[in-house]
């Protein structure tokens, strides 16, 4: 029971960024999702209700511009990840830190967010690959608001 409290006091917060996104790992690019064993819905973990959601994916489906907004980001990412065909050429909101992987082009980054099921211990980083002109002058982990057009690689 000591040990806990001594690393809970004698160690420095960490923050979700960037570092703990690169460990975390990922996918970059936008694949369907592998068959589960158990049928899972893909909704907001404050257990809304079906009505609620079905009205958010039918304002996916029909808005003109897809607002990745919190309350829908995870549904929302869970099914444009999995059919990104019918999304390619919509145009796409969001907000999310920057990660740079080794590798990236100088016009690439991920705009990512990190989602949280039960604990700190189960996030999963989300990411969209995004290319524009400036993007080497962004550091790793700012924030930014971007508005694109979605395309496949």
């Amino acid at each position: 029971m000591v040990f806990p409290l001594l690393t809970g006091f004698l160690l420095p917060p960490q923050t979700l960024g960037a570092l703990i996104a690169a460990k975390k790992g990922t996918v970059l690019t936008l694949k369907p999702a592998q068959p589960q064993a158990q049928e899972e819905a893909a909704v907001d973990r404050k257990e809304i209700v079906k009505s609620e959601y079905d009205e958010n994916m039918n304002r996916l489906e029909k808005d003109s511009v897809i607002q990745m907004e919190d309350d829908v980001f995870e549904p929302y990412y869970g099914r444009i990840s999995t059919d990104p065909q019918k999304y390619v050429g919509r145009t796409i909101k969001m907000t999310g830190f920057i990660y740079k992987e080794e590798g990236f082009q100088s016009n690439q980054l991920a705009l990512t967010r990190f989602l949280i099921t039960h604990c700190i211990a189960d996030a999963a980083s989300n990411r969209f690959l995004t290319e524009f002109d400036e993007a080497s002058a962004v550091e790793q982990d700012t924030w930014l608001e971007i508005e694109g057009t979605i395309e496949l690689t």
